[in-house]
């Protein structure tokens, strides 16, 4: 199995943070590339098909589905309790099913160099 890259947008950690008592570092999803002002809205990216960053051009492969790790502070490597995994149990799940959606992974389909900075341009939704 080939490991692919995953990736939040700032903007969906961020409404993640709103509905929780303390907020979320984005680190906690473990992402390759984190997205940001690409749209003030939350889980756009859900429906992103393709993406530039830079020179490199990516494709939404699916959505990550999430497990009990979000549970765990990558910076203590302290269990934190249910959070933010039973939040996000109620509004992100997959349709008909009972796992948890946040993030997506992507392939990379043409390679070009991506900085920190370069705009994220969605060519197609």
């Amino acid at each position: 199995m080939k490991l692919l890259p995953a990736f939040v947008s700032e903007a969906s950690v961020e409404d993640l943070s709103s509905r929780l008592d303390d907020s979320v570092n984005v680190i906690r999803f473990r992402p390759n590339i984190v997205v940001k002002n690409t749209s003030p809205k939350p889980f756009e990216e859900d429906f992103w098909k393709s993406f530039q960053i830079g020179k490199a051009v990516f494709q939404n492969a699916r959505q990550c589905e999430r497990c009990m790790i979000i549970r765990i502070d990558p910076d203590t490597g302290e269990f934190t309790g249910q959070e933010p995994l039973a939040t996000l149990q109620k509004y992100r799940r997959k349709p008909g099913g009972q796992k948890v959606l946040f993030g997506a992974y992507v392939k990379v389909s043409s390679e070009g160099m991506a900085s920190v900075g370069d705009k994220v341009v969605v060519s197609d939704k």
